[in-house]
């Protein structure tokens, strides 16, 4: 799972972001938590220089479900086409990372979906809660 940020009234950045766009690794995961921004989560890793591929998705994946509703970046189908890549950014001496985006199987999806709506109805809830300011910002 890909750490991401929140968009709160003062941007809430995961570290693990930041340090992608300067360092050359590879990350693959089934994406980000959906519980946060994703959207912004993308445009922040384009401005530090990460490439970040869906791995044969076109829509970046929300980690338990397959689809974010978000457009991944670039799609790549094989492991052979991603290994290219890698090497390319290796050949180029560049100085930051990628994010390999491979969505869950689709035989666990409608546990994903079960879970992606609890969560988005607690997130809907918590808009009532004054100790969770970030909630409204979060879910919409």
């Amino acid at each position: 799972m890909l750490a991401a940020c929140h968009a709160c009234t003062a941007m809430d950045i995961s570290a693990d972001l930041t340090e992608l766009g300067r360092t050359p690794v590879a990350v693959v995961c089934a994406g980000a938590k959906s519980i946060l921004d994703i959207g912004l989560t993308l445009e922040y890793l384009e401005t530090q220089g990460v490439t970040v591929i869906g791995f044969d998705t076109d829509e970046f994946p929300a980690f338990l479900t397959r689809s974010s509703g978000h457009a991944a970046p670039l799609r790549i189908n094989t492991a052979a086409e991603v290994a290219r890549v890698l090497h390319a950014n290796r050949a180029l001496k560049l100085e930051s990372g990628i994010v390999v985006a491979c969505p869950i199987p689709e035989s666990e999806a409608a546990a994903g979906e079960r879970v992606e709506t609890a969560t988005s109805e607690a997130l809907r809830l918590a808009e009532y809660d004054e100790c969770m300011p970030c909630a409204v910002a979060t879910s919409s």
